[in-house]
């Protein structure tokens, strides 16, 4: 994955080539889904910054789904 990177912002430029967004945590960090894998049912995180490098984030799609409906 390639970085854009300006003073203000890190951003990738290919992000969604690889992954679907499925939201964001309340800041600038996403959830992510693996967008070629379609067996890979983990939930990815992409912190916006510093580093910019995509975390598996230990659970899948539906504990996320699970653990929404429950708050």
């Amino acid at each position: 994955m390639t970085q854009n990177k300006n003073k203000d912002s890190c951003q990738s430029d290919d992000i969604g080539s690889e992954y679907v967004v499925i939201g964001d945590n309340g800041g600038k960090d996403y959830w992510l889904l693996n967008a070629h894998d379609y067996s890979d049912a983990n939930v990815y995180e992409w912190p916006h910054c510093p580093d910019g490098n995509v975390v598996k984030m230990g659970y899948d799609f539906q504990e996320l789904l699970s653990h929404l409906r429950r708050e």
